[in-house]
């Protein structure tokens, strides 16, 4: 949702999509996202040998799906909202914010439907869930809820400001709970249920609201690097876990919070690291 509000207003006064967004895409994600792949490729094979390729057509395949690494399917989906982002623009011109807004809900939920058990066994091939997700369908909604708000912030900022905050604290609390239990208890996954839907739009709105009534800088710096921090986290989860497991009991609490302060800590440390060495925006992406 974030992603597209920042391009919908960043691109909403302008008719066309210039090569210069293409360009400064190419350098600051799809650069990253190759050089991390091969970094987490290499790390692979001394980690987990059996899931690295071992064809040059395996590795291309890895690479034009986002399977290098358990997290790197969402870059490669955001590779995608860039290359719809001028007929998204077009749609929304051409049609309006409800009707784009309609198709992509069903586009979304349709999608979603597909990785639940109850639907599974009324297709002929099964359909596999980590494909799925590394589709743009299942986030279209999130993304283009995102751009209607771009294309319209500040009009609609004024009205999701009216909203009860408590309201929204409520919604979200509720949601929240829902998809824990469907985790839990009907296997579903959490990204794939309307439920998440509900829960991403109260949050989006909520700090929204709370962005213009505190300033938050520690925040706003960590979020300025996200990226970095998103590519580098996983690597710092899987070296550091391990040497948890003598002294803090797994999988638990203690063991959470610890790791997600220590990864969370190291990765903005590199990421300021990067900012400092020539070319370093290569890795660190922008």
């Amino acid at each position: 949702m974030i992603s597209g509000l920042i391009l919908f207003y960043r691109y909403a006064g302008k008719n066309s999509i210039s090569f210069g967004f293409y360009r400064k895409r190419l350098i600051n994600i799809v650069v990253p996202y190759l050089l991390w792949s091969f970094i987490y490729l290499i790390y692979s094979q001394f980690t987990d040998p059996q899931n690295v390729p071992e064809s040059l057509l395996g590795l291309l395949k890895n690479l034009m799906s986002g399977q290098a690494y358990y997290h790197l399917y969402f870059l490669f989906v955001m590779i995608q909202f860039y290359c719809l982002l001028p007929f998204l623009l077009w749609s929304f011109r051409k049609w309006g914010g409800w009707i784009v807004l309609s198709l992509s809900l069903w586009c979304t939920l349709g999608t979603q439907t597909l990785t639940w058990e109850e639907t599974k066994n009324f297709f002929p091939v099964p359909l596999e869930e980590e494909m799925i997700r590394r589709s743009f369908f299942p986030w279209l909604f999130y993304f283009c809820v995102g751009g209607w708000l771009g294309l319209r912030f500040h009009r609609t900022l004024s009205h999701l400001q009216r909203l009860p905050l408590m309201g929204l604290l409520a919604v979200s609390t509720a949601a929240g709970v829902l998809l824990v239990y469907q985790m839990a208890c009907l296997h579903r996954e959490g990204f794939y249920t309307p439920e998440t839907i509900i829960y991403a739009l109260s949050i989006l709105v909520l700090g929204l609201q709370l962005a213009q009534r505190c300033r938050f800088s520690l925040l706003e710096a960590t979020g300025r690097r996200s990226l970095a921090i998103y590519l580098i986290h996983p690597l710092m989860l899987s070296l550091l876990t391990p040497l948890t497991k003598s002294w803090i009991p797994e999988e638990t609490y203690p063991q959470f919070f610890f790791l997600f302060f220590v990864v969370l800590s190291i990765s903005v440390g590199l990421t300021m690291v990067l900012e400092r060495i020539p070319y370093g925006f290569l890795l660190k992406g922008r």
